[in-house]
């Protein structure tokens, strides 16, 4: 049975032996990067830290840092037809089912003394990284002229308790940026996390139809029934399952800082300007955690 959400999937990997709770307090400057690093060299389990300094809520990571855990992600015993499975399902497409209420709503902030991205637990990786970033949020946004939908992943760095700063090398969102900066006029998004990790590489699989939502790769690739998406205040729809959804304005375009990229090196070589993204509202489920 495939899971439904990170919390289900959480509880798919303890019952298979392949997440380890690490008990001990840990911190968000490079302690969480470096335990996750070794998991991850080692072929190791799936990593939750239950007590953050600093912070109630919970950090996971390597959720599919092997076969055996991408295949329960695909609802699928082991890992030996993943790829067969993972072609099949991507050619299928499943509509999701738009719904008046969801646990992403549960709890609704939009006063600046509430929002506070300093609230979440969001990592420093590298000494010489200029600040926290996220690594796992999803960033949504729409089309200012079509209205067509897109989403990436997108190296997002906290400059503030209400500001982000976001690399945008990459199309489609890049472009709808761009739009909306010919027309002087700031662009909707939202950055959803603590999601699935189905929805995590439905987000970046190229598609033909630029329009098309994750939620319909994501119901077909996992296996499931359709996802359920819920009304947001920025955008028309957003995954109901969410841990946390960050709902704001990308506007003028700012220095960039420097990050470590993928390849373990740093981007200074030939600093790249950020969009800063302004914090209109946090949602999140009333567990929080």
């Amino acid at each position: 049975m495939p899971s439904i959400d990170l919390r289900h999937f959480l509880g798919v990997l303890s019952r298979h032996g392949e997440l380890l709770r690490v008990a001990d307090e840990v911190d968000l400057r490079y302690e969480v990067c470096e335990f996750l690093r070794q998991a991850d060299r080692a072929c190791g389990p799936a990593l939750s830290f239950e007590r953050v300094k600093g912070h109630s809520m919970k950090v996971v990571g390597n959720l599919v840092g092997t076969k055996r855990r991408l295949a329960l992600a695909f609802g699928l015993r082991n890992e030996d037809k993943l790829l067969e499975i993972y072609r099949k399902r991507r050619g299928a497409r499943g509509k999701p089912r738009r719904v008046k209420d969801g646990p992403v709503k549960e709890v609704v902030l939009r006063n600046s003394k509430q929002v506070d991205l300093n609230a979440l637990p969001i990592p420093i990786y590298h000494e010489e990284d200029a600040g926290p970033y996220i690594t796992c949020g999803i960033l949504t946004a729409k089309d200012p002229e079509t209205g067509l939908r897109s989403m990436g992943l997108h190296r997002l760095q906290v400059k503030d308790s209400r500001r982000l700063g976001i690399h945008l090398a990459n199309p489609p969102i890049s472009r709808f940026v761009a739009k909306a900066e010919e027309n002087n006029r700031p662009l909707d998004v939202a950055i959803s996390l603590g999601v699935h990790p189905i929805l995590l590489l439905a987000s970046i699989v190229s598609s033909p139809m630029l329009g098309i939502i994750a939620g319909k790769l994501t119901a077909a690739e996992a296996g499931q029934r359709p996802g359920f998406l819920r009304r947001c205040a920025q955008l028309d729809r957003l995954g109901q399952r969410l841990a946390v959804n960050l709902a704001g304005l990308l506007g003028c375009r700012r220095p960039g800082s420097q990050l470590a990229e993928v390849v373990e090196g740093h981007d200074l070589a030939v600093p790249r300007a950020q969009v800063a993204m302004q914090l209109q509202g946090l949602l999140k489920a009333s567990g929080g955690r």
